[in-house]
């Protein structure tokens, strides 16, 4: 992405410079005007599921009402560029592409009913990513959109740790989430409140770091070990990618949070935690049931089904057909393990589509984590996108996470924020600009054979941000124009 020509979408003018207002109606041609709150709405019931806070209300299944209904308002209210676009770019068209893979192991399922069953609960996850990427590509829609996300975790986190139970001393809420979702959650939500945090201001600066202690603490009360070992990658991750002094103070708050938490933490944490290092003696490699041996049955139904696998949701069936087969009573376990859980249960290309997804997700976050140049001159830096996937797919070794919700309300953001950052990214301009050089006329459509056109959001054209930087140029060096350093 550095050093690439970029330009602004068409229909946009140019954001002012710390605008956090949602984006004018006039300005948003082609987009629905509610996509940005349908999306954190989907955020809310589906990555998030705030609505298990309140009794009864997740009988009336409000993530599945929320997202279809949600999906095919924005959808009809949505300009067709705009919806070659979103199906255009690379990680909707991964997406979508998954699963129709899933829909296709329907065909060789052991029990075609938990499939169904399987189908129906991951498809509001899909929906939420495709509505994410119908939203307009405005860095101040994008921060408004995390914003609100790292709200809502860090209130479930608050919920989570007031209601105070759990199993075993394990903090445990809602209706979905056991220990091991929860902690999962936190550990995406965490980078991304660090992020609001660094790039906000006032007032929001305060509820993101309250929302970040919220997430630290509630994944040390979870007592998850898998959850942990993948917040301590989302952790390294993001000091490594955070710029200048942002490093400095960061890092020490993060550091200071964590002695904290560790020393309010339960006994039983601490004793999970140093159970990491004599392995060999806990359960999950000395039982019939633990996770050694789980991943090697699972590790079996690949060789037995590589082509699609057992079924979307059908490794605990596996598990029981195999006890079943030997004679035994066991228990009909998950996979505790997403990447072994997609092969099982997708087969070998099914499995091979969730690590790209992944890796793809991975590229994206890694170029936004090194920088982009935005139409004032100066470098917009996202490490905490990276950070929040390294820490998911740690945790994803530990965890039946192959179609988890967060993961897929990560990977959408990830994405809306290359397309935000590319359509507010300057143009190169020439080292000297006279005052009363005439504007180029805006181009009509997108340049043939230009990358990211459709993909990256509705035809570009760079006429207003020309004009914006040859007046910023003249004013700031009398008719020169240096274009700005990275910081």
């Amino acid at each position: 992405m550095r050093g690439r020509a970029l330009h602004p979408a068409q229909g946009y003018a140019p954001a002012a410079s710390g605008s956090a207002a949602v984006l004018p109606h006039e300005l948003a041609a082609g987009y629905a005007a509610k996509a940005p709150l349908l999306a954190v709405a989907m955020l809310a019931v589906v990555a998030v599921r705030v609505h298990e806070v309140l009794p009864l209300i997740p009988l009336l299944r409000p993530a599945l009402l929320i997202t279809v209904g949600g999906f095919i308002y924005a959808w009809s209210k949505t300009g067709s560029a705009v919806r070659r676009a979103a199906l255009s770019d690379r990680t909707i068209r991964l997406v979508l592409l998954y699963y129709a893979w899933c829909i296709a192991t329907l065909l060789t399922s052991l029990w075609r009913g938990q499939s169904i069953a399987s189908l129906r609960a991951f498809l509001p996850a899909v929906l939420l990513t495709i509505t994410i990427m119908l939203c307009p590509p405005r860095k101040a829609v994008l921060d408004r959109i995390q914003f609100l996300f790292v709200v809502l975790i860090g209130m479930f986190g608050f919920a989570a740790l007031q209601a105070s139970r759990g199993w075993g001393g394990r903090l445990e809420f809602g209706g979905m989430y056991d220990s091991n979702d929860l902690a999962a959650v936190m550990t995406i939500g965490f980078p991304l409140a660090i992020g609001s945090l660094t790039r906000g201001t006032g007032k929001q600066r305060l509820i993101a770091g309250v929302c970040a202690a919220s997430m630290l603490f509630t994944v040390v009360a979870t007592g998850s070990r898998g959850g942990f070992l993948g917040f301590m990658a989302a952790v390294l991750v993001l000091a490594w990618g955070l710029k200048g002094t942002r490093r400095i103070w960061v890092v020490g708050l993060m550091m200071f949070a964590m002695l904290i938490a560790w020393g309010t933490s339960s006994r039983m944490f601490k004793n999970r935690v140093r159970s990491l290092t004599n392995l060999e003696n806990d359960y999950n490699y000395t039982s019939d049931v633990g996770r050694k041996a789980v991943w090697a049955r699972g590790r079996g139904y690949i060789r037995a089904h590589p082509f699609l696998g057992v079924g979307i949701g059908n490794f605990p069936v596996a598990e029981g057909a195999t006890w079943t087969s030997a004679n035994r009573s066991g228990k009909w376990s998950t996979a505790h393990n997403a990447y072994i859980q997609a092969g099982a249960e997708l087969g070998i290309p099914g499995g091979a589509l969730y690590i790209l997804l992944l890796v793809n997700g991975a590229l994206i976050a890694v170029r936004l984590s090194r920088g982009m140049r935005l139409a004032d001159g100066t470098w917009e830096y996202r490490a905490d996108h990276i950070a929040a996937l390294a820490g998911f797919s740690t945790s994803a070794v530990f965890l039946s996470h192959a179609y988890f919700n967060g993961l897929f309300a990560l990977l959408g953001l990830i994405a809306l924020t290359e397309r935000s950052l590319a359509a507010e990214s300057r143009l190169p301009v020439l080292d000297r600009v006279p005052a009363d050089a005439p504007l180029p006329a805006a181009p009509i459509g997108p340049r043939h054979g230009e990358r990211g056109g459709l993909a990256h959001g509705v035809a570009y054209s760079a006429h207003a941000n020309m004009s914006n930087a040859v007046t910023r140029g003249v004013q700031r060096v009398g008719g020169s124009w240096h274009g700005a350093q990275p910081r």
